[in-house]
């Protein structure tokens, strides 16, 4: 069966073990881990999977890293928003610089 879905998906399933069994490279398993793989795939990296512990601790890691990647970006967002909002708009210099272009500084509410 290992032979059998290494020659459906040739693409994904290039490195091989001592054993000759085809594993689905790493892209593959990151998008399973995201559900961004159609259903053939996807039931193709499943049943790769319930028999690969190599694989299945790979797609462990992943989603652990989605998931900080994620709490990331949700604080990056915040942090964005909490700065916008800290400005009132911008206000230009009445000095042009050395190169003829104007100072664009931010002006910062006070609260």
């Amino acid at each position: 069966m290992a032979e059998q879905i290494g020659k459906e998906d040739p693409e994904h399933f290039k490195a091989r073990d001592e054993g000759g069994m085809a594993h689905p490279d790493d892209d593959l398993l990151l998008a399973y881990t995201r559900g961004q793989l159609d259903k053939k795939l996807e039931l193709i990296v499943q049943q790769h999977m319930a028999r690969c512990q190599g694989c299945r601790q790979k797609c462990i890691q992943y989603q652990e890293d989605n998931r900080k990647l994620d709490i990331l970006a949700e604080i990056h967002k915040t942090i964005q928003h909490w700065f916008l909002a800290s400005f009132r708009g911008f206000s230009r210099s009445k000095k042009l610089s050395g190169d003829g272009q104007y100072y664009v500084w931010p002006a910062l509410h006070q609260r």
